[in-house]
């Protein structure tokens, strides 16, 4: 009862003058981009002194926790984007959610990324060929048999357009004459350089 009692203060010490700081700093780097210097000038020692206050307090058996904060103390700027896929919320960017497992794997609090890129190409449910890209998978870490991913080309968005039923098809870059594999999409985001999907697993024709 008295290490809870002293873990209180604690935790709103946290919570006041790293947690919620962090979210708001990360917050504002997305938004504002102009003020992304000044920011970076608060946001990276704060998230050096908020990781070194976190190793420093005890733990009392909560590992996870300590670890958790960890995290978004190491992933800042994207620490807003951490906290909220611990919520179920996805990271909208790929290159962040790299950049988020590799910081995980290196705290040991999520296995080592498994993130790879292909050669794509895009069919439309006719058969058409509509696209080329390079396509990134990665298993999520809270679903092994969840997949994200992004195929990117300069105005693929405009070529393939939003709700469209695609197969796209992957290949190694250095063998293009033989897809690796293959998988249907139905659901995606579209931007103007970019598809961005969730798929399950099973759904890879030949595997990866």
């Amino acid at each position: 009862m008295t290490f809870g009692l002293l873990l209180i203060p604690l935790g709103i010490i946290w919570n006041v003058f790293f947690l919620w700081p962090l979210l708001g700093l990360s917050w504002a780097w997305d938004k504002v981009p102009l003020l992304r210097i000044p920011l970076a000038i608060v946001g990276i020692p704060l998230a050096a002194v908020g990781a070194t206050y976190v190793a420093l307090v005890p733990s009392m058996g909560d590992m996870g926790s300590r670890v958790m904060k960890l995290v978004l103390c190491e992933t800042w700027p994207f620490s807003l984007d951490f906290w909220r896929s611990l919520r179920g919320i996805d990271v909208p960017d790929y290159e962040r959610f790299v950049q988020i497992k590799k910081v995980m794997w290196a705290l040991r609090a999520g296995p080592e990324p498994d993130n790879a890129s292909y050669a794509g190409q895009v069919f439309s449910e006719d058969g058409t060929h509509v696209a080329n890209g390079v396509v990134y998978l990665g298993e999520t870490w809270w679903a092994e048999s969840t997949l994200t991913g992004e195929i990117r080309q300069p105005g693929i968005g405009e070529d393939v357009g939003p709700n469209r039923k695609l197969t796209i098809r992957c290949f190694s870059f250095y063998r293009l004459d033989s897809p690796l594999f293959e998988f249907p999409l139905t659901e995606y985001q579209v931007g103007p350089d970019v598809i961005r999907f969730k798929l399950d697993e099973s759904a890879l024709k030949g595997g990866r």
